[in-house]
């Protein structure tokens, strides 16, 4: 899972974000609890303004009241929307 979120992400930095979601995605149908690839996916979706993708996909998914990061890009997220 911490391959895929890292390929993954180095895939966004290089602008390939079809690829980078696809690994992210892979990430999150393994361990759909790991708060970095649940991170990454809002993220990615956040950046490339598909901000309602991703305000859906946080608001299923349960976070930790002390997750500070995911916490402030919720807020970011809906924000924009």
């Amino acid at each position: 899972v911490n391959v895929l979120n890292i390929v993954g992400i180095t895939y966004f930095q290089f602008n390939i974000v079809d690829k980078a979601l696809y690994l992210l995605e892979e990430a999150f149908r393994l361990d759909s609890k790991n708060t970095d690839t649940i991170y990454n996916i809002c993220y990615v979706l956040h950046q490339i303004n598909e901000n309602k993708l991703a305000l859906e996909f946080i608001n299923n998914i349960s976070i930790a009241e002390d997750d500070l990061e995911l916490h402030q890009l919720k807020h970011q997220i809906e924000e924009a929307v």
